[in-house]
C-alpha cells in the first residue's frame, strides 16, 4: 500500500488503511464524523418539523373554533337585527300607496297626469298600513 497525503492509494475515496500491513480498508475518523453529524442534523430537522406541524394543528383548530364562533355571532346578531327591524315596521305608521309595476309600465300620459287621485279612482292603487296588508 502506498500512502500519499496520510491515506491508502488502495482504498476508495473517504477510507484508509491505518497501518501498511492492513488490507482492510477502514472509514476515516473524519468522514465518520461528517455523517453522524448529518444524520444527527436529519434526525434534529425531523423532530424540529414534525414540532411545527403540530403547532401549526394546533393553532389552525384553535383559528377554526374562533371563526366558527365570530361567525355563529355574526348570525345571531343579523337574526336579532332582522327581526327586531320586523317587529318595527308591522306598523307602519302612516298609509303607503302602492302600484303594481305592470299597471304602472302600461300608465299613457294623461294617466301619469292625474297623479295618485286618477290611478286610485281607476283602482289601480294600493293602501297599505301595516305588513299583514303588504304581504
Amino acid at each position: 500500500h502506498l500512502f500519499r497525503d496520510a491515506s491508502c492509494q488502495r482504498c476508495p475515496f473517504g477510507q484508509t488503511t491505518f497501518l501498511p500491513s492492513d488490507t482492510k480498508c477502514t472509514p476515516l475518523p473524519e468522514v465518520v464524523s461528517i455523517i453522524v453529524v448529518a444524520l444527527i442534523l436529519f434526525f434534529v430537522s425531523l423532530a424540529f418539523a414534525c414540532l411545527l406541524h403540530r403547532v401549526y394543528k394546533r393553532r389552525l383548530a384553535l383559528l377554526t373554533a374562533k371563526a366558527d364562533a365570530a361567525m355563529k355571532e355574526a348570525e345571531a346578531i343579523v337574526q336579532e337585527t332582522v327581526r327586531r327591524g320586523l317587529a318595527t315596521i308591522q306598523d307602519f305608521g302612516h298609509p303607503i300607496v302602492l302600484i303594481g309595476a305592470n299597471a304602472f309600465s302600461t300608465l299613457t300620459v294623461d294617466q301619469l297626469r292625474g297623479l295618485h287621485e286618477g290611478n286610485r279612482d281607476a283602482h289601480r292603487l294600493f293602501f297599505v298600513d301595516n305588513f299583514a296588508k303588504f304581504q
